[in-house]
């Protein structure tokens, strides 16, 4: 049996089996209320990428609080398996609540922000709002790894546990995601499904009172002693800067494959899975391989390895194209088609690098660990930077410098976390990945992916914070609106159609004296309230960027934005 194998088969076999199972169904859980907690609050703080990056920034902030709180009480605790229990019951129990006081909730929220509220009063209310009303569970949730990892390496007597606790816990949290995502929720509805997971949390609690393995009293040994011990700060500003890098490129790859795949919710929980699938593998690799070599030669090794993945992932996304077109047509135009070609094209691109990332993450937080705790921090610490990551790529760097860019950047970032050089360190390989970075960055790579009609060609583009926006000119010089590469939003070729769906609803009524259109596209079914002159209009779109082409199609709708009795604001329509 090869030694991977081996390791986990033993592990499996012995005593020490049941932290790696409790963490396993505490991953399934967190996951599944990540994604529940989601798609509720998004029925009253909005469908915009503001509000779901809030509501996912709540979730990791309370994560990290949590982290950083309880780490020096449990790294004295006597009694560890107490703490992790007594947290599952916390977690367990305020999700309880919540399944019945969501409806109250979202009332609330709604009542907090108003119904046209500026930036600031938007972004404190969904964030603190989130944040405030998740924190119970989310507190809780930032110590249970910690915990079960101080409860283990006393059972152990020292080694490595963060790598295979870890990887526990994310296949956990990947089964989680597919499950929540596309059996129980659509099956039983979010308050089930926060009942259901709830139950999970108290067999957790209930697994490791009755286990018998309570009070361990042997002493924590760190991982590297002698002229090799790694300077705590050193490792802190790692962990910080890989959960930053790490989750970055999954925003980054997200937004590029959004303009290949379907976009569903079914699309993103495939995007996540294997992006969760890879970093446990990762981790699981890092359990089973305990390299013996010092920390700045591993260090050094998996940061490029790190850096060279996510070029390669780059690369992948010129063939992604192909590669989900050949599964659909081996599967079928069906869901199981769209589905397996959806995880294959995320495979590609998300899976060596996410798997380096997960040994990364292990062997640092391993490093962190001592007599006086480190794994919290470590958490804490990883946990701000993935928090930071959505609205630094997202919504600063990738409108700013472009989807290519954004993601040579994450590839030389690793790169600066290679430890000074010294007689123990690899940096003059990092040549390979810091020269592939220029080469890729001064190539004329077709990123991003934009199909224009046939003898047409692509006229703007414009990189936003919620989706791609294009103007692709067609036959006999027509121009188009095109979203994320899939959706044409109309353009002056049909320009009759789009201004009959005013007129015709305009016309019925008696007197209109006010309207509100949802959408805006091309504006030009908009501009027909300008033949109105007893008409004040309102249209609301939810893509910034599309008001910002809107002069391309000046021509047949006119200057909508000065026009006064149309108003143009850019907001989440949808109820």
């Amino acid at each position: 049996m090869p030694p991977f194998f081996t390791t986990y088969h033993e592990i499996a076999m012995s005593r020490n089996a049941a932290p790696y199972t409790l963490m396993f169904l505490s991953g399934f859980a967190g996951l599944g209320y990540e994604i529940v907690w989601t798609r509720v609050l998004s029925a009253s703080l909005g469908h915009e990428i503001i509000a779901v990056l809030a509501v996912v920034g709540a979730f990791f902030g309370g994560l990290a609080l949590g982290s950083w709180t309880l780490d020096r009480p449990l790294s004295v605790a006597k009694k560890p398996g107490h703490w992790y229990a007594g947290m599952e019951i916390a977690i367990g129990l305020w999700a309880l609540s919540l399944s019945f006081g969501f409806t109250w909730a979202n009332r609330l929220a709604i009542d907090l922000m108003g119904i046209d509220p500026g930036p600031g009063r938007h972004w404190a209310v969904v964030f603190l709002f989130s944040f405030i009303l998740l924190l119970p569970a989310t507190f809780a949730m930032g110590g249970t790894l910690p915990a079960m990892e101080r409860l283990l390496s006393r059972l152990q007597g020292g080694g490595r546990t963060v790598g295979g606790l870890y990887a526990a816990n994310t296949f956990g949290a990947v089964i989680g995601t597919l499950a929540t995502t596309f059996w129980i929720s659509p099956a039983l509805g979010f308050q089930s499904t926060q009942m259901i997971l709830s139950g999970v949390n108290f067999i957790c609690a209930g697994g490791i009172l009755l286990d018998g393995m309570l009070t361990p009293n042997s002493p924590q040994k760190a991982l590297f002693t002698g002229p090799d011990q790694p300077e705590l700060l050193r490792i802190h500003i790692s962990l910080f800067a890989t959960g930053l890098f790490g989750i970055g490129y999954e925003v980054l790859v997200v937004r590029a494959l959004s303009q290949i795949l379907e976009n569903t919710v079914y699309s993103f929980a495939a995007l996540l899975s294997v992006y969760l699938f890879g970093t446990a593998f990762g981790g699981a690799i890092y359990q089973a391989w305990s390299p013996k070599l010092g920390f700045r030669t591993v260090t050094g090794y998996l940061v490029q390895g790190s850096s060279l993945a996510c070029l390669a992932g780059l690369g992948m996304l010129l063939l992604v194209e192909r590669t989900y077109a050949g599964v659909l047509e081996w599967f079928g135009q069906g869901m199981a088609g769209a589905v397996g070609g959806e995880l294959c094209a995320a495979a590609a691109v998300l899976l060596p690098p996410t798997i380096f990332m997960g040994m990364t993450f292990s062997h640092l937080a391993q490093s962190a660990c001592g007599k006086k705790g480190g794994l919290g921090r470590a958490l804490s610490l990883n946990t701000v930077g993935a928090a930071v990551a959505p609205f630094l790529f997202g919504m600063v760097l990738l409108p700013t410098i472009g989807l290519k860019t954004a993601l040579i950047l994450v590839a030389l970032g690793y790169l600066l976390l290679i430890p000074i050089p010294g007689p123990r360190t690899p940096w003059m390989t990092s040549l390979v990945p810091a020269g592939l970075c220029g080469v890729l960055f001064f190539s004329p790579l077709p990123i991003p992916f934009v199909t224009p009609p046939s003898g047409g060609k692509v006229v703007k583009h414009v990189e936003g914070v919620l989706a791609a926006v294009s103007v692709v000119s067609g036959a006999r010089n027509h121009i188009h609106l095109k979203v994320n590469n899939h959706y044409q939003m109309g353009g002056t070729s049909s320009t009759y159609s789009d201004r009959r769906q005013a007129h015709i609803p305009l016309l019925l009524h008696p007197d209109p004296k006010k309207a509100l259109f949802l959408g805006l596209g091309t504006g030009v079914t908009f501009a027909v309230a300008a033949d109105y002159p007893s008409l004040e209009a309102v249209a609301v779109e939810l893509v910034p960027e599309v008001i910002d082409v809107l002069p391309y199609f000046e021509p047949v709708t006119g200057k909508l934005k000065e026009h006064p009795r149309l108003d143009i604001k850019t907001a989440d329509a949808r109820p």
